[in-house]
Formats: C-alpha cells, structure tokens, sequence
C-alpha cells in the first residue's frame, strides 16, 4: 500500500482529470475523491468493500479510506480530488456513510464536475470563483442526499476510523515521503 501525495495548484482546493485506469494499487491520500464513470467498467475496493462501477456510475471515498482499482475493460473516468481544506472554515470534518450514488445524484454531480473540469482549463480571470462556487454546489449537494457523520476536526480521534497513533503515522509519512522511509524510522521517530 502506499501514501499518494496530491499537490492542489493555483490556490484551488481540488484536482480533477480524465483518465483510463488499468490498476492502481491499494493507497490512501488527505483528500476526498469522486469518481465518475463515463465509459466502461471499473471495480473500486474501499476497504472490504467491493463496487462494479459502469458508465454513468459515480463514487465517493473519504479521506484516508484505503482504495484501490482494477480495470474491467477500457473505461474513462472523471476523477476530483477534494481537499479537506474545504472543510476548515467549520472546525469539523464530514465522513459519508454510503459511497456508491443513485442515478439522479450521481448525474447531477457528474454535470457539476464536468462543468468544473472544463473551467480549469480556460485562465479566464473569473475561472476560479466559478470554479470554487461549483466545488460548493457539490459539497453541498452531497450534504443534503447522503449520509454523513461530523466530527470535530480538532478532536484527538476526529475520524472515527482512525485512532490519533495513526493520524500521527500518515503525517510523518506526508512530511518524509520523498525520502526512504522504514519501520524502524517510523517506530524511533514516532515513539511506536
């Protein structure tokens, strides 16, 4: 398994692309991420979890939910990352409790996506205030049709899923990930 780092560039909170993937191992990153099929098949493992995505199909994973992927023919997806940076303004993280989203949901957010994707590509001078109201509109949109659980992001164990040991583990990881890292550093530096 691996730390995937996602860098978010021009001052926005989230990445997007269009991608074909074949496999990507298991990994875990500090973003939340849709993924919206738009041709083909694909099969997403969210811890235990199994989901066959088909065209028209879309997904969210938390952050930190350990995912992977595995091509079931020739697909295309549209992929954003979210930082949770989006989240700070209110002290709180928010993990959703369903991921896969039902056909009305997951065509209105693959609309907003789409529609945020190709702003990015325009440098007009406006583009980034569109662009974050869009990002908004599908927090929200999220908000209001799946469930969720807050949790206050200043807490010790504000996920759920992860005790503070392992929070401390994913930061040091951030921090060092462009230099060998082994368990021993990890135990020495971390006091494991």
């Amino acid at each position: 398994m691996e730390f995937e780092q996602i860098e978010h560039s021009n001052k926005r909170l989230f990445k997007s692309f269009l991608v074909r993937i074949g496999h990507r191992t298991h990994h875990l990153h500090s973003q939340m991420e849709i993924i919206c099929v738009l041709e083909g098949k694909i099969k997403v493992d969210i811890g235990p979890e199994s989901y066959n995505l088909n065209a028209g199909d879309t997904l969210l994973i938390n952050k930190y939910q350990i995912h992977s992927f595995e091509s079931q023919g020739e697909n295309i997806l549209l992929i954003c990352q979210i930082s949770s940076e989006i989240f700070s303004q209110s002290n709180s993280d928010i993990y959703f409790t369903r991921y896969l989203l039902d056909t009305d949901l997951s065509s209105r957010i693959t609309s907003l996506m789409s529609k945020m994707h190709l702003e990015t590509r325009t440098g007009h001078p406006s583009a980034n205030f569109y662009i974050n109201g869009m990002l908004n509109l599908i927090i929200a949109t999220l908000i209001m049709n799946l469930p969720y659980t807050v949790t206050d992001s200043n807490a010790p164990a504000s996920n759920p899923e992860m005790s503070s040991r392992l929070k401390n583990i994913i930061k040091y990881i951030e921090a060092n990930f462009q230099n060998k890292i082994t368990l021993d550093d990890l135990s020495a530096n971390l006091h494991l």
